[in-house]
């Protein structure tokens, strides 16, 4: 395998994050490769890959979190070199067993394999299963999101193939029995420990408000007798604590709001509120600066955004009040993997979508309100929409 530069393996091994100069340039080149690979793969490779390969990489990672071996394994000795029995030791796994675990994720570059035969040793990514956030994301994922995919062809069948809409007749509920908020309140509370955690897991991705958006333009025009931010199911407040951080001295209340169930994980500075909300109830917080929205409205259809956007329409003050609706803005031409996936993902669990320009204008529009601009960090994948009520 040659090419004019020399080794092409060897080229594309010498590649990683800082041969990128920028993270947008990351992204594109993590998209490339993606393409990259369905190149050089035969038919017969992208298949097994996908369908054979995949679930059994996912399979052991998610053997190894439930044994919480990559936390032991960081106790034991940093990560660095380790045998099957070793580890075996600091778990109830039979070693036999767990090699033959490890030689596959070996393979697939979830772990690497050391230079004595045998032994293995921790990646950046196999180091990262060992916090809160990144373990819940992968457990909540593996637990309960992808039966609901492996589920989607037989429920697409059964209703003949036609766009879902109807938010009681999911995938979601076809595969578990029940819908994602009973599973949050009624069946598996756990699931919304886990879910709020993933989704401060996921916050880089989004990009940030304070950074990304000019709040100071709003800041400087608040009534400091008034309440200034109000995270509107804001899950346990990262987005909140991230405003705090950047203007500990805020002109006006600080406020999360969310279901009791999710804001019982929530660990916050005694300055920021908690408020116990209902989506679909009127807003309380009346005359608030800003009433933020990030990554909610593409859980519901656009007849429940309508909904909910009339229900915080009514406690906003005209002239004043500003909606900023931090969520993917998809491209209708060519949308990147993150938002295609999550287009397909929001329909398995909630017949939801993600929207575009267009869709989004729309949408809020009949709930009432009016587009004054769309920030996009450069290189970024989600937008910041500023609306006013009409």
């Amino acid at each position: 395998m040659t090419a004019a530069g020399g080794d092409v393996a060897a080229q594309l091994k010498a590649i990683d994050k800082s041969s990128c100069p920028s993270d947008a340039e990351r992204k594109r080149a993590v998209e490339e490769a993606r393409a990259l690979l369905l190149r050089l793969e035969t038919p017969v490779d992208t298949a097994l890959r996908l369908v054979w390969e995949y679930p059994t990489i996912v399979s052991g990672i998610r053997t190894m979190t439930q044994l919480d071996l990559f936390r032991k394994w960081s106790a034991l000795n940093g990560g660095v070199s380790a045998s099957a029995e070793e580890l075996a030791k600091s778990t109830s796994c039979d070693p036999v067993l767990l090699l033959r675990i490890l030689r596959n994720l070996a393979t697939s570059n979830i772990i690497s394999f050391d230079d004595k035969p045998g032994f293995f040793k921790m990646t950046p990514f196999s180091s990262s299963l060992t916090t809160p956030e990144i373990e819940a994301t992968f457990g909540m994922l593996c637990d309960f999101h992808m039966a609901i995919f492996l589920g989607v062809p037989d429920f697409l069948k059964q209703k003949g193939y036609v766009n879902p809409v109807n938010k009681t007749d999911t995938a979601f509920r076809h595969v578990h029995g029940t819908d994602i908020m009973d599973l949050i309140t009624q069946k598996h509370p756990e699931f919304a420990a886990n879910m709020a955690l993933s989704m401060k897991a996921i916050l880089p991705f989004r990009g940030s408000l304070t950074e990304d958006f000019p709040v100071d333009e709003i800041i400087a025009q608040a009534d400091p007798t008034g309440p200034l931010f109000v995270d509107v199911a804001g899950a346990i407040g990262h987005d909140t604590a991230a405003f705090f951080a950047k203007y500990p001295q805020p002109k006006g209340r600080l406020i999360v709001q969310d279901m009791a169930e999710v804001l019982a994980g929530a660990k916050l500075d005694p300055a920021i509120e908690t408020m116990t909300f209902d989506l679909f109830a009127p807003q309380p917080v009346q005359g608030a600066a800003m009433y933020y929205m990030h990554n909610v409205l593409h859980d519901w259809t656009d007849s429940d955004v309508v909904k909910i956007l009339t229900n915080l329409k009514s406690a906003m003050r005209k002239g004043y009040s500003r909606l900023l609706v931090h969520e993917l803005v998809v491209d209708s031409y060519r949308p990147n993997s993150l938002a295609s996936v999550s287009d397909v993902s929001m329909m398995a669990i909630a017949n939801s979508k993600e929207r575009t320009d267009k869709d989004w204008r729309a949408v809020l529009a009949d709930g009432g309100f009016e587009v004054v601009r769309i920030v996009t960090a450069p290189g970024g994948s989600f937008s910041i929409i500023e609306a006013i009520p009409t």
